[in-house]
């Protein structure tokens, strides 16, 4: 791409209204330093570009978010271009809505500033500024004017707690997570005199640790404590006695029948009941039972009224003023399955959030409205469900409003069950609640990233159509867990999907099948051009693409229900891939009678024998889109053939190996590069890797016309059976 074409892709990007700084650089990142070193003239150009991104993203470089500190240091960085020269862009580009600008944001600003600033000028200024700015200085930018709840509380238990509390009422989701797993440490730590201190602030604003100008997100708090307490109690549950009362408060009040924050505390009251003794316990866990639980009967008839999201209102009736605003991605997730439930129309719920919010926050008219303004995104990772990475305000009072609204036509309302079956309100609910169902945090699966992912894959150079190359089987093995065709006395790799280093991703899957079976499933694997290897390693997968008995071919291991992105999903010390753990099929534990270490069934044992060991790794984005997360289920071989044995099949596998490649000089020009190897162990422990293709093989592949030959169940019957594979026919003998 020549100079002129490269400097007008990125003015044309400049001006592209639908996107933010972070997203257009992002764009160009892998590309601008190849353009840098292909043109000087380019590197010349790319401050006058730098000014121009500014001018035109004043708000995206004010603030203290991740996504403005990367447009700087893309900005003076790749772009070279000056700190100063940038801040009085913004400034400049700001205009009349430098005025709305957030105390937090001017100091931001500053800090940019500041390495350009020698420690004795800074100081002189300041010395200088103050004293005479005194009277002019706008309140907002000092921090507002002194009010006694500007005083810091006193002793380290009070600060601790302050900070702490602040925190769980955070903007950013990935803050309130850091601030819940504090409370999990300092309960570890036996310090509860500062939980307490926390659990007092429950009915508080963020006092001295917040910015005064700004709403304080306080239902945020209470909800991250009340998740933090729920799991606390798993592992202590002695110590929330001290906190029954205001947890009863919130299960069983009817001030703020909040859905999700009573789930919480019903949780923690659960680990506690199971420390009464026996006649109490009996009382107290019936009455939990009732917890965010309907009076009424499931209703199975359809609702008589209109529902939906295209219900109108009955002629004469008005819209309650004033309304506030519902997002359009909140309404279509969010409040129209809520009126499925409870068989109302969208504009029903919208009114009823409508008057909480107003209630809770007059002045506030859409869940756009923010006056953190220009830093934070209501659609960025939670317009499905739960709560986004970063809150609007408008945002945050309309999502906790929607919870209200939850509670009370819970309490009012049927639930009907005609679209949904018979957990119509369960199913709702737990997309708003963590991962897993038995108290556990991803966090507590999520372990350290394993130090064997850091040695790299060689990758193809060159486009290659050849999907058998023996160098793809010799390197594959050894990731696997395999040597020379042999197993190993380590631990082999049958289910995962983890990253490498340089982009490169692995996958493995695998099944269980007779003789034959395998032998046609292994070749249909990779008898695909490499980008649509796959082998189906779910009896749903096995049963569309086979179409055989499951005798002949079958999982042996099950995914856990990821249910989806939940609360946890902002987690930074989670590994999202955590949400759908592998673990052995019911029949894989029934043949072996195999048993888990506990309940987040990381561990399977056969008797004393570890068999099965899962992990996972990750957590957040480092700020680019790499893959960070992984997930691997290892097998001891000894057992693996003891299973293998007594079913009397063999094991067929895939690795999969994938990198994509960009290309610093054209956008078109980028790759993807892939290896792959498919396999099957017999019980006897004997490995054979597929490394070339027979003749007879390419003749019956050759069978296959040009429209299914891209299909596995084309593949797999031509090698089984020597089917007809017309998709009417498929599966015949």
């Amino acid at each position: 791409m020549p100079l002129a074409r490269r400097k007008a892709f990125i003015e044309a990007l400049i001006f592209v209204d639908n996107a933010d700084l972070s997203d257009k650089l992002g764009v160009i990142e892998e590309h601008i330093q190849g353009w840098i070193a292909l043109s000087p003239a380019l590197r010349d150009a790319l401050p006058d570009l730098a000014m121009q991104f500014a001018r035109h993203h004043p708000h995206d470089l004010i603030g203290p978010s991740w996504e403005t500190n990367m447009g700087w240091r893309n900005l003076t960085g790749v772009f070279g271009a000056g700190a100063t020269d940038i801040a009085l862009e913004v400034i400049a580009a700001l205009g009349d809505d430098a005025q709305d600008v957030g105390g937090d944001s001017w100091l931001a600003l500053a800090a940019h500033l500041a390495p350009t600033v020698s420690m004795a000028a800074l100081g002189t200024g300041l010395e200088r500024f103050l004293p005479l700015s005194e009277a002019t200085l706008p309140h907002e930018v000092a921090g507002g004017p002194w009010t006694p709840a500007l005083t810091p509380p006193e002793g380290a238990v009070e600060t601790s707690a302050g900070l702490i509390w602040s925190r769980l009422g955070a903007v950013e989701a990935a803050d309130r997570w850091r601030a819940a797993h504090a409370l999990r440490r300092l309960a570890e730590l036996e310090r509860f005199d500062v939980i307490d201190a926390i659990v007092a602030r429950f009915d508080t604003d963020g006092g001295a640790f917040r910015d005064q100008s700004l709403p304080f997100y306080r239902m945020h708090a209470q909800l991250w404590l009340l998740i933090a307490l729920a799991r606390i109690a798993r592992d202590r549950p002695a110590h929330i006695a001290r906190y029954r009362q205001i947890l009863e408060r919130i299960a069983f009040g009817d001030g703020l029948p909040h859905v999700v924050m009573r789930a919480f505390a019903g949780e923690a009251l659960g680990a506690y009941a199971k420390t009464l003794d026996s006649g109490p316990r009996a009382d107290f866990e019936a009455k939990l039972k009732q917890v965010n639980r309907s009076p009424f009967a499931l209703s199975t008839e359809r609702p008589t009224g209109p529902i939906g999201r295209y219900a109108k209102r009955p002629e004469g009736e008005t819209r309650p003023e004033p309304h506030f605003g519902i997002e359009y991605d909140f309404g279509k997730y969010q409040i129209a399955p809520l009126g499925d439930r409870f068989g109302l129309p969208d504009y029903a719920i919208e009114d009823a959030v409508s008057a909480v919010v107003r209630g809770w926050a007059p002045g506030v008219g859409h869940m756009f409205d923010c006056p953190r303004r220009g830093q934070h995104d209501h659609g960025r990772g939670g317009a499905t469900s739960g709560v986004p990475a970063s809150d609007r305000y408008g945002s945050y009072l309309g999502w906790h409003g929607l919870m209200v609204v939850a509670g009370q036509y819970l309490a009012t309302r049927p639930v009907y069950a005609y679209s949904h079956g018979e957990r119509a309100w369960e199913g709702y609910l737990e997309r708003f609640l963590l991962s897993r169902s038995d108290g556990y945090w991803l966090s507590d699966l999520t372990g350290f990233t394993p130090f064997d992912i850091a040695t790299p894959l060689p990758m193809p150079q060159t486009e290659d159509d050849d999907f058998l190359k023996p160098e793809d089987a010799r390197l594959l093995s050894n990731v696997l867990g395999l040597e020379n065709g042999k197993l190993l006395a380590r631990p082999l790799i049958v289910e995962g999907y983890w990253p490498l280093e340089d982009g490169v991703t692995i996958q493995v899957a695998s099944i269980l099948a007779d003789r034959r079976s395998a032998e046609a499933a292994m070749i249909a694997a990779v008898t695909v051009e490499q980008s649509q290897t796959w082998l189906p390693a779910t009896d749903d997968d096995l049963d569309y693409q086979v179409k055989r008995s499951r005798s002949e071919v079958f999982a042996w291991l099950r995914e856990g229900d990821d249910g989806g992105s939940r609360l946890d999903r902002h987690d930074p010390y989670a590994a999202s891939t955590g949400r759908n753990a592998p673990a052995p099929s019911d029949m894989t534990v029934a043949v072996l009678g195999l048993v888990p270490d506990d309940s987040r069934e990381l561990v399977w044992r056969d008797r004393s024998e570890q068999f099965l060991t899962a992990e996972f790794w990750g957590g957040e984005s480092k700020g680019d889109d790499r893959e960070r997360s992984g997930e691997r289920l290892f097998a001891e071989p000894a057992i693996l053939q003891k299973l293998l044995h007594r079913l009397g099949k063999n094991l067929v596998g895939l690795v999969k190996a994938e990198q994509y490649i960009p290309s610093s000089q054209d956008v078109e020009k980028s790759r993807r590069a892939y290896r792959t190897m498919a396999f099957t162990i017999d019980p006897e422990g004997k490995v054979r890797v597929l490394t070339r293709m027979s003749a007879q093989m390419r003749a019956k592949l050759a069978t296959i016309s040009a429209y299914d030959r891209s299909e596995f169940y084309a593949r797999y019957q031509v090698f089984r059976w020597g089917a007809d594979t017309n998709p009417d026919k498929r599966g015949v003998a």
